[in-house]
């Protein structure tokens, strides 16, 4: 009975716990899924406003494990979230033992996330998260944290899209496969879980993450390494920067360490290192890349965020390559323009005054085998300037700018030479203490800036330079420099017609001294080896070295205009203890005149001493030369070319010149050219105040001219016959010619004046000729010796000709060169007369008695001729006249004896007989005489005396004036 009565309970226990079993699985396994499979997306749809669809949802009652199948959430018709499948199991007894939730493994397989950022910085996600209501009740903080603990969770072949519409173009990005894998996560204090994270973008990046977590309180370390990151899938996100990235492959791995229990939250990273290859990066304003580097590589990366210190071992920048463009309009392409300075109250709410500045240190910055390369277009023809092997090594650099930096610095110079800046800089105060090096710098790179400013071109040239920079603090500025420089293989060419300007093989300054505060420029010595200057004169005679400056822009003249004027107030003081010049030359051309004229100085040798900008210093300065490989050069003085007021106590000679080299000139001024000759010149300057005293002596010795130029610009005047005056006896011409001037009159041209003094000279010369040789002599009067008087009839001298012919004859022999013409002159009346009237006298004395009376034999003579009684009779009429003792009324004739002899006289000349020859002979004799006069000194040849044909004249008062002529070969 008791066994049948125990069966039936047994039997009606494990019915009921059957019935109890299956309703539980019936409940559990299939009526709440369903339940939830459709409450779920309801529930979605009210309370998150997104359209929701499951799948399918399992519980399994005996084991507790939870799946769910399909779910998709999306909005408007766009999916935010989908899941392939999940399945969670709950462990019963470690939740009632722990009064909490504990899970064995939660599995997500298939998870794919959609996130968006619309252009108005929306997330599409945020819609997973439920708005608060506002009529909820705050919740409590409870003494008792729930707990809860995960087994293990797994996320397998995860999926997460994301579009950020935000930058522009939008960025499209992709993690897959996600796969995350956390081990033994607990709320439980000090309980520790493992984590374990790998995900894969579709750009090919790999994230790596391990290490420990806990989550009360919550604290992780790990580390975190990402690989195979293209820079440029994340380019948009820099949007703000004015770069593209084209190209870079990031490499980066931290230990972190993450404790939130405590405020605030320690956050620190460790061992950190960052590595980006090929990096190509370029603005937008250029097609072209402007950097590219092989390798930037950060080492020994440290972070604390609590203690605000950020740390770098070194970071080294490998083979990098930078492009600096500027366009035309003088914009340089690509660079920031400068921001705006923000207002005091943006600034103050940015940041808090209590935040804790930020420490960092850098131990070391290197920049290994850079190319660097400046592109200037703004100058009209394009500069380019490059740098190669370019190599930066700095010290340890931090926040404390205090600090003494040191930075090494070196590279080569495209197409030549090296450089290297050794120092050691201390930002705040700037402290700058510097050894810089150059060798053999090309200067062909700066061509462009020559040819912007100047019709100069550079053929060649090399810079070097050793020395020490010192820059003091802004307490006590100052800043010097001392070393040496120098300048090789210099070469300018003017483009305007591809000639040589200016050059020299070496110009070297053994010492340079520059300081600023006080200033000073002090060069105790400068050595110019071979220098080279050429001077021109174009077609329209000008001065190509006044012309080699470009003309400014009209858009800038106004402003050049007004600054050029300005001087500084204190002018930089500059000493030149020395410079010395070896084997230079000069170049000079005028292609102004008809036959084109070129001379040259060389074996120009000599220094100046003392060249100092102070205005009571003098430089002494001795430079001596050859002129055309012949002539002699010699400049030797004192000056000061450096100080405001110039003043100048120069001399410069040139000796044996040929004169045959200037006859272009001679040409082209005087219309004639130069056969042979010499010439000497002392030159003296004196400036003062400026007040130009010059005193020029020229020597000409044995100067013949030639043939006879047509030209425009010559003087037109008697050249040869003005040399002749002006050359002594021994074949030699000495001009004086002083000047004066102040080079303050904007009229006052010293090339100008010296021309026109030289031509008043040889015209007051040559249009006077007697004038300048009665100086020779002097005490006589130009008109004594240019001319000769004559009785009319008569060839004789009296004694003043016969003394004015002797100076005449001593004035000759001083001036060798000199040709003497005798112009023979007559009168045919006068002359005519006197000749008759000596043939009558000759013959009344043949015919004269002691004690006849002329007139008695000149009636008789008169008488005998043929009509002469007739014409006696009217001349006794004629001799008639009132009596002069008579008191009658009508004295009586009586004959005036003294008239009617005249008359008689006067027939008897008139009807004198003349030979046909009898003036040319006159004529002839009168330039003997005065021929005889001149040679019978002794001192003058015959063959410079010539007679010119007779010509007729006109007595002056019975005198016959016979004209001289000078003339010269």
């Amino acid at each position: 009975m008791d066994r049948k009565r125990t069966i039936r309970r047994v039997t009606l226990v494990v019915a009921t716990l059957g019935m109890l079993a299956g309703l539980y699985t019936a409940v559990l396994g299939w009526w709440l899924p369903r339940q939830l499979q459709q409450q779920l997306p309801l529930q979605i749809e009210k309370n998150l406003h997104l359209q929701a669809s499951v799948q399918g949802i399992k519980i399994h009652p005996w084991s507790l494990q939870f799946e769910l199948n399909g779910l998709e959430l999306a909005q408007q018709h766009h999916t935010l979230l989908s899941l392939g499948h999940l399945q969670v199991g709950l462990q019963l007894a470690s939740s009632l033992w722990h009064r909490g939730l504990s899970l064995g493994t939660i599995t997500l397989d298939q998870l794919h996330v959609h996130a968006s950022l619309d252009e108005q910085g929306h997330l599409n996600l945020l819609a997973l998260i439920p708005p608060s209501s506002p009529t909820a009740p705050p919740t409590r903080p409870t003494s008792h944290p729930f707990y809860w603990s995960v087994q293990q969770l797994d996320l397998n072949q995860g999926e997460i899209d994301v579009l950020d519409q935000e930058v522009h173009p939008a960025l499209a990005s992709e993690v897959h496969p996600l796969n995350i894998h956390l081990r033994n996560l607990s709320a439980l204090p000090d309980r520790e879980g493992s984590m374990h994270v790998f995900a894969e973008l579709g750009d090919g990046t790999h994230l790596h993450l391990q290490g420990m977590m806990a989550s009360s309180p919550f604290q992780a370390t790990g580390r975190l390494a990402i690989s195979h990151l293209p820079l440029q899938s994340w380019s948009p996100l820099l949007h703000t920067l004015p770069v593209t990235i084209r190209r870079g492959l990031v490499q980066a791995q931290v230990d972190f360490n993450i404790q939130a229990g405590k405020a605030p939250a320690q956050i620190s990273l460790s061992h950190g290192e960052i590595q980006i290859d090929n990096l190509d990066v370029q603005t937008p304003s250029h097609p072209g890349p402007q950097l590219t580097l092989q390798q930037l590589a950060v080492h020994d990366i440290s972070l604390n965020l609590s203690q605000h210190h950020a740390q770098v071992g070194s970071v080294l920048l490998n083979q990098g390559h930078l492009e600096i463009l500027r366009n035309a309009q003088g914009q340089w392409l690509g660079l920031p323009s400068s921001p705006s300075t923000p207002t005091k109250s943006t600034a103050a709410a940015s940041s808090p005054a209590t935040t804790t500045p930020w420490t960092w240190q850098v131990g070391s910055l290197d920049l290994n085998n850079w190319q660097i390369g400046v592109h200037d277009a703004s100058l009209g023809s394009p500069m380019a300037m490059h740098v190669q092997n370019l190599a930066l090594t700095t010290g340890t650099l931090s926040q404390n700018l205090s600090q003494p930096i040191s930075v090494t610095m070196m590279g080569n110079w495209v197409p030549q030479g090296a450089w290297k800046v050794q120092s050691q800089v201390t930002p705040s105060p700037l402290h700058v203490e510097a050894d810089l090096n150059a060798a053999n710098v090309s200067l062909l790179p700066l061509q462009p800036l020559l040819t912007h400013l100047s019709y100069i071109s550079l053929r060649q040239g090399s810079f070097s330079s050793q020395g020490h920079l010192h820059l003091q603090p802004a307490s006590s500025p100052s800043l010097s420099y001392l070393g040496q420089m120098s300048l090789d293989h210099l070469s300018l060419d003017d483009t305007r017609d591809q000639s040589p300007l200016l050059s020299w093989a070496h110009l070297d300054l053994a010492k340079l001294i520059y300081q600023k505060t006080p200033d000073r420029l002090t060069i105790p010595r400068i050595a110019l080896q071979d220098p080279y200057a050429r001077i021109g004169i174009n077609h329209q005679r000008i001065i190509n070295l006044s012309t080699l400056l470009r003309p400014a822009p009209a858009s800038s003249s106004k402003i050049s205009g007004s600054t050029a004027t300005q001087a500084p107030a204190h002018p930089l003081p500059i000493h030149i203890g020395e410079v010395d010049v070896y084997n230079g030359a000069m170049a000079f051309s005028d292609l102004s005149l008809q036959m084109p004229f070129s001379a040259g100085i060389n074996q120009l040798q000599g220094k100046a001493l003392n060249l100092d900008s102070r205005q009571n210093q003098l430089a002494q300065v001795q430079l001596d030369g050859r002129l055309n490989h012949y002539g002699k050069v010699n400049i030797q003085g004192t000056l000061n070319p450096l100080a405001k007021d110039l003043f100048l106590n120069l001399g410069m000679g040139f000796h044996d010149v040929e004169l045959t080299s200037l006859t272009p000139y001679a040409a082209q001024f005087a219309g004639y050219r130069i056969n042979q000759g010499k010439l000497d010149m002392d030159l003296h300057y004196h400036v003062e105040h400026q007040q130009l005293e010059a005193e020029n002596k020229v020597t000409l010795d044995q100067i013949q001219l030639g043939q006879s130029v047509s030209s425009p610009d010559a003087i037109h005047l008697p050249l040869k016959l003005a040399l002749a005056l002006l050359k002594d006896a021994n074949g030699n011409i000495d001009i004086d010619l002083p000047i004066t001037g102040s080079l303050d009159n904007p009229d006052f041209r010293y090339g100008r004046v010296l021309w026109s003094a030289v031509v008043n000279l040889f015209k007051k010369v040559a249009l006077s000729p007697f004038h300048a040789l009665a100086h020779l002599i002097g005490g006589l009067d130009e008109s004594a010796i240019k001319q000769v008087s004559f009785a009319a009839g008569s060839a004789e001298l009296d004694a003043s000709a016969q003394k004015n012919m002797a100076a005449l004859s001593q004035a000759l022999a001083k001036r060798p060169s000199l040709l003497l013409r005798i112009h023979t002159m007559t009168d045919h009346q006068a002359d005519t007369y006197g000749l008759k009237t000596q043939t009558f006298n000759a013959e009344l004395a043949q015919r004269m008695q002691p004690a006849n009376n002329p007139e008695t034999i000149m009636e008789s003579w008169l008488r005998s001729s043929p009509g002469g009684a007739v014409q006696l009779k009217k001349l006794h009429e004629l001799a008639m006249v009132p009596d002069p003792n008579s008191h009658a009324q009508q004295p009586p004739l009586i004959l005036n004896h003294q008239d009617y002899a005249q008359r008689l006289r006067d027939a008897l000349i008139q009807q004198t007989p003349l030979g046909a020859g009898a003036l040319r002979a006159l004529a002839q004799a009168r330039s003997e005489a005065i021929k005889s006069a001149i040679i019978g000194q002794g001192q003058v040849a015959d063959n410079r005396l010539f007679m010119v044909d007779p010509a007729a004249t006109q007595a002056i008062q019975g005198q016959i004036q016979v004209p001289l002529e000078l003339d010269a070969p």
